[in-house]
């Protein structure tokens, strides 16, 4: 007897798009990713790395299809949720950071001091 590979499962709408499916037909979702980017997504977009980041915070605009964020720069760095950095992470320097952000539009750096080179890649599906 033939496999017969059973029909596709429906699922919700909480699709990034065209997902990758695996052997089984699942999508696979989170941290497979099928590419890197290594720069936001505005019209004018910032590209990895960045020299001497502002000492005030900067915003990086997350690209549509990106599931993760991946961070390492010279000096510590501050993830905040908004332009407030009221809340967020402090990630040492030298530090590789990896960070989900598929349901996030801005991530918001801001480094320790002036003098720096901060390094990112998105992770695209």
């Amino acid at each position: 007897m033939a496999y017969t590979p059973t029909p596709l499962r429906q699922k919700g709408t909480q699709s990034f798009g065209s997902l990758v499916q695996d052997q089984n037909r699942v999508e696979m979702t989170g941290t497979t990713g099928n590419t890197v980017v290594s720069q936001d997504a505005t019209a004018t977009p910032v590209t990895s790395p960045v020299t001497n980041m502002s000492a005030s915070g900067a915003a990086l605009t997350v690209p549509t299809n990106a599931v993760q964020l991946t961070i390492n720069s010279t000096v510590s760095i501050q993830i905040g949720e908004d332009s407030s950095y009221a809340q967020g992470l402090l990630i040492p320097a030298n530090t590789l950071w990896t960070i989900d952000c598929a349901r996030m539009t801005s991530v918001y750096l801001k480094p320790s001091n002036g003098t720096n080179t901060v390094y990112f890649q998105f992770k695209v599906v």
